[in-house]
């Protein structure tokens, strides 16, 4: 939703992320509950889910895969700098140099 609305990366801070959309208080109220027991260290994996969350999900995810099948990919980022970085750093902890073909 945030990528559609406003064509950025999310922001990796959970909270402004939530901040900038606009959900059904039911939904946010779970989500909420959720947060909750994620921060506050709570083993969740034998929980059942969350109706409200996983109708969300069910509602939304056929319109966010039509979405990205025609949103624009523009921009393009010339990562050969972090490919330099990523090998030097291979060559100090392995001791030897290695060369990764560029696609």
């Amino acid at each position: 939703m945030w990528i559609e609305k406003n064509n950025t990366m999310p922001p990796m801070e959970f909270s402004k992320l939530m901040d900038n959309q606009k959900l059904d208080q039911c939904l946010l109220n779970e989500i909420n509950k959720l947060l909750l027991k994620k921060t506050s260290g709570l083993e969740i994996d034998i929980e059942p889910q969350s109706p409200v969350i996983m109708d969300f999900f069910e509602s939304n995810i056929h319109r966010y895969e039509d979405y990205l099948k025609s949103a624009k990919h523009e921009k393009t980022h010339d990562i050969s700098l972090l490919d330099e970085l990523f090998r030097e750093t291979l060559n100090e902890v392995w001791g030897k140099m290695i060369w990764l073909s560029p696609k």
